[in-house]
Formats: structure tokens, sequence, C-alpha cells
């Protein structure tokens, strides 16, 4: 009876823990998944207040996501990138009911086309009739990116969707219509073994990468978009001081996995490492977005028709 007793009570404090589960709009093959993962399982060694699980909900622009956390708001949260911006100003989702709990941050990736004829050098787009972007949402940076290229440089441009970006680079490796993406450098390089015609433009955040210095930035080119980001959020219905603390938690787990070991893993950066908190991250990456897709509201609205 005793060892029962003493069983009994040394497994409660993990029956108490409540489960966090964060849903991702992304596919299997996101270049963000395995960063993010470790976050998470630093999250739970560090606390066990939370058992914090990831589940992917790709699909209709990261809807899905928030939709199955509407379902139980108090233990469920969802990631939202670019596309959460067309979501508000559809109407398909209202902002007010969310409200955001951490910056996963943006992601330094590459910017890759199979049609330019110089590494490094966005203008060397100027002989694509057509840029062919493949990417996960309409107004998303990706689609914005290429927009912005075709519009310097006197180009058309048309939107292809996928369940991810890595998706739509291996369409590209294979010739198969898609000639722009925005990647990780280290999924680049495999294909362009593959693949010689892929070639990387340009870096997609104001960051050179430290292994290839020559590498200019979009900005350095000319091209003023935001980089892809990535932030946790909560439907309005989570408590506040539940909220902060599952923030707080996500914030010290990542400064714990540390800059290096996220950038090595994924390539983004999150506003923690820069004292950036994330409502001010999200007002941030919100507004830019929200000025570009009016900008290109008429190409936008046309891609929806295609």
């Amino acid at each position: 009876m005793f060892k029962f007793l003493t069983l009994l009570f040394l497994t409660l404090p993990v029956m108490a823990q409540e489960v966090i589960t964060v849903y991702s709009p992304y596919s299997a093959g996101h270049g963000g998944n395995a960063a993010f993962q470790k976050v998470l399982e630093r999250a739970n060694t560090e606390q066990k207040k939370y058992a914090f699980v990831m589940e992917l909900k790709p699909g209709a622009q990261g809807v899905i996501a928030l939709i199955t956390m509407n379902e139980r708001p108090q233990s469920r949260l969802a990631i939202i990138h670019a596309a959460f911006v067309d979501n508000i100003d559809s109407g398909t989702v209202k902002e007010h009911d969310y409200r955001p709990v951490h910056s996963i941050g943006d992601a330094c990736w590459a910017v890759i086309s199979s049609t330019a004829s110089r590494v490094g050098d966005v203008a060397s787009l100027k002989g694509t009739e057509e840029i062919t972007v493949g990417t996960v949402g309409f107004g998303n940076v990706s689609h914005l990116t290429a927009m912005a290229i075709a519009e310097k440089y006197g180009l058309s441009s048309r939107l292809i969707m996928f369940k991810s970006n890595y998706d739509a680079v291996v369409n590209m490796a294979g010739n198969n219509g898609i000639n722009f993406a925005i990647e990780r450098m280290s999924v680049v390089k495999q294909f362009e073994k593959i693949n010689p015609k892929i070639k990387a433009v340009a870096v997609s955040c104001p960051t050179r990468y430290a292994t290839n210095p020559t590498l200019k930035t979009l900005k350095e080119q000319g091209i003023e978009v935001p980089s892809v980001f990535n932030i946790v959020m909560a439907n309005n219905a989570m408590p506040e001081h539940k909220r902060i603390g599952i923030g707080n938690i996500l914030d010290q787990a990542t400064k714990s996995v540390g800059l290096a070991k996220i950038q090595q893993l994924s390539d983004m950066r999150s506003s923690v490492f820069d004292n950036v908190d994330v409502t001010e991250f999200y007002n941030q990456r919100i507004a830019s977005i929200r000025y570009l897709r009016y900008k290109y509201r008429n190409e936008i609205s046309q891609s929806k028709g295609n």
C-alpha cells in the first residue's frame, strides 16, 4: 500500500501538467519547424506547469490552424504568417479575437530563381518573361517579394499555391513551372546540385549570411519588403495572465536554445534576441505587410481569380 501511494504521489506532478498544443499552418517540409520544435522541447524541460506539443495544420492560408485553436482556446495556440493580414482584411478572421504570445521571428532565407542569369543579382531577372512564384499564401512575403521585383524591372508575376515553400522548390528543381521562391539556404544548396539553373539572388532579411557574406540582401538591392515571419498567437479567450506566462516561458526557452542553434536549424531570428517584445514585433510586421498588400491589392486580387 505504501509503495502504491508513493508511486501515485510521484506521478501527480506529471498528471497535473496542462498540455498546450501549438498549431502550425505549415506542412512537414517547412524550414522553421525544426527550430521551433527545439524551443518547445526546451520549454518542457525548463518548467513543469505546461507540456508543449506542436501539430501541423496546413491549409487555407493559416485559417485551419486558427480554427483548430479556437475550438479549445484555453489550451491551444496557433502560428501565423503574413497571410494573417489577408484573413483580417477579407473578414475571414477578426483581429481583435487574437493576441500575440511569442515571436518566432524573421526568416533569413535565400531568394532563388531558375531564370536569373547571375548569382547574387536580383537585376539579372530582367530577362524573365514572367516571375512564377510558388508559396503558401496570397499576399505573403514570397508573393510580395515577387511583385516588388516585377514592378522594379517591368515584369509580370503569377502565383501558384503550394502546401510549403519546400514543395515549390521541388517543383522548380524539376522545371515544372515555378521559377521563383524563398527557402532556407541549406535547402537551396541541395537543389542547386539537382538543377544548376537554380540561383540564389538575394537574402530575404536585412542581414547577410555569415557563411555566404557576398550574397547581398534584398534591401541592399533596392527591394523593400519584409522578411518571412512567424508569430505564436492565442485566442482572446485565453486569460491574459496565462497568455503572458506562456509567452515568458517560450521567450526564455528561445534564449536557452540560443540564436546560433536556431539559425543552424531554421535561419530564424526571434525578436527576443533584439529586446523587442512580441506585441511590438507583431505591430511592426502587420503594418508593413498591410501597406504592401494595399499597394499590390489589384495584383493580389487577380492572383486569387486565376
